[in-house]
């Protein structure tokens, strides 16, 4: 994930569309940065959503989601 500014993030999860929750190992510390990375374990095709939640810089909470789809 890419940021406009600074972000601490606190909690990432990966689940699929049946709710339940993929590994994920962080490649990413919690000290603020314009970019997070996390790797998850190999996914079979299906859809996916990331769910997040940090502190921005200025210490506000901010969180979201965003969807994807892996074809065969």
């Amino acid at each position: 994930m890419v940021f406009d500014d600074p972000m601490r993030i606190t909690m990432v999860r990966l689940v699929n569309a049946d709710g339940t929750e993929m590994p994920m190992e962080r490649g990413t510390g919690l000290e603020p940065s314009l970019e997070f990375h996390a790797e998850p374990a190999p996914l079979a095709p299906g859809s996916y959503t990331v769910e997040w939640r940090g502190l921005a810089s200025d210490g506000h909470a901010m969180q979201g989601s965003f969807s994807f789809e892996l074809a065969d």
